[in-house]
């Protein structure tokens, strides 16, 4: 006959063993295999701010081997010139863009949008220049409906909006800025780009013509601010979006982040005379 102290210890086996059978079961789909991303387009210094966000996550950049990826992460900084990659890339992806017109979307894709629209760049141009009576806007025929939603929301503020018939010139910036008291930048980066940065604020900076968005790209280049997501919360957004990919096998439906932030020149705004204490702003490099 077992001695009890005997049948006590075997007992206490047998829990120890079922324990640790049901917390193998429950970890081991984390534990299973890595997701691994190939990221597309990423500048270097948010490839890094991802891996320091989700170490567990193997993100691996364009240069590297990503025939393991599961998932794509294209991150268009600008203009992009990755179409023929895009159909080649059968894998599901998540786009990070300004706007929905940036990248076509398939079954299975979703997006992060940053841009931010008029409307917002309107309310931050009104915060520092309470005297604001004109804005104007130099826009490509796709954001009409863009402009629609500025002129409803500005309410007694007169808005002079030029339509762009190509790309935008020092002249169409010096007939718009005659007619307003600031310029407000749309969020597309066909039009407004670093390329096009020089000629459109040198232009409007010759009438003394604040100018307000699109990016905090645009910021450092001349501009005097620009509403923006700031970037910690765009990394979380993305890393939150692999997290429900390594739940479920999807990601979440796509969205229009939140700007958070506005960034500024100081040393631009101080020139036009422009005053940013009415608005907490962080100053862009270069631009203090």
């Amino acid at each position: 006959m077992m001695a009890p102290q005997l049948r006590w210890r075997r007992c206490v086996q047998h829990v120890l063993h079922a324990m640790l059978v049901w917390l193998c079961l429950c970890v081991s789909p984390g534990l299973h295999a890595a997701l691994t991303v190939q990221v597309v387009g990423a500048p270097e210094p948010a490839l890094r701010a991802l891996r320091a966000a989700a170490p567990d996550i193997v993100w691996v950049p364009d240069a590297g081997d990503g025939a393991a990826a599961a998932v794509t992460l294209r991150w268009l900084a600008g203009t992009d010139d990755a179409a023929s990659r895009q159909r080649a890339d059968s894998r599901p992806q998540l786009v990070l863009a300004r706007n929905a017109s940036d990248w076509p979307l398939r079954a299975g894709d979703s997006a992060l949008y940053w841009g931010v629209d008029l409307v917002a760049q309107w309310q931050l141009a009104r915060t520092v220049l309470p005297g604001l009576q004109r804005v104007g806007v130099l826009y490509p025929p796709a954001h009409e409906a863009e402009v629609l939603a500025l002129r409803k929301e500005a309410g007694e503020t007169r808005v002079v909006a030029r339509r762009l018939s190509g790309m935008p010139t020092a002249r169409d910036v010096a007939e718009l800025a005659q007619r307003v008291d600031v310029l407000l930048g749309i969020s597309d980066t066909r039009f407004f780009s670093r390329e096009t940065a020089k000629v459109i604020l040198l232009s409007a900076y010759r009438h003394q013509r604040p100018w307000i968005g699109p990016t905090p790209a645009f910021v450092a280049a001349g501009a005097v601010a620009s509403r923006a997501v700031p970037k910690a919360d765009l990394i979380a957004a993305v890393v939150e979006q692999f997290r429900y990919w390594q739940r479920t096998g999807t990601f979440l439906p796509a969205r229009t982040l939140t700007p958070g932030e506005v960034v500024c020149n100081v040393q631009v705004a101080r020139s036009l005379a422009v005053d940013l204490s009415r608005v907490p702003c962080v100053p862009v490099r270069g631009g203090t």
